[in-house]
């Protein structure tokens, strides 16, 4: 049983997050997994479920249209301060191999995690 209640694959590319799905549900993964194309769809989603007991899984690609990973989480989190939201755990999935990328992630207290892509199931599995 997952410890995550719901988990988002947040990436821009679609073969990405079909196949980070398909991972997910091969290792056998319950949770309902919702993908979003870019982070603020996930922000959307997240705030409209304040005051809600959930405990969610982000997998968040950095660079994406519309809203990347650091606006993402500088929302997020100024947003987690104002009100009620479920508790998220975020871990980055990047191609990005800059070594800044990855010190500024944990500089966020909701990120727990730094993978590079493509996941594997190893890698999955020590974040479940």
């Amino acid at each position: 049983m997952s410890k995550y209640d719901q988990i988002y694959i947040v990436d821009d590319d679609p073969i990405i997050r079909m196949v980070h799905k398909k991972l997910l549900e091969n290792l056998g993964e319950i949770s309902p997994i919702r993908t979003f194309s870019n982070g603020k769809e996930a922000l959307l989603k997240l705030t409209s479920l304040e005051k809600q007991p959930l405990n969610i899984l982000v997998l968040l690609d950095i660079n994406m249209p519309v809203m990347n990973a650091w606006e993402f989480l500088d929302a997020f989190e100024r947003s987690r301060t104002k009100s009620s939201l479920p508790h998220v755990s975020v871990t980055i999935v990047t191609s990005s191999i800059d070594k800044q990328d990855k010190r500024r992630a944990f500089v966020y207290s909701s990120v727990k995690g730094y993978l590079e892509k493509p996941l594997t199931v190893t890698s999955l599995q020590s974040i479940l």
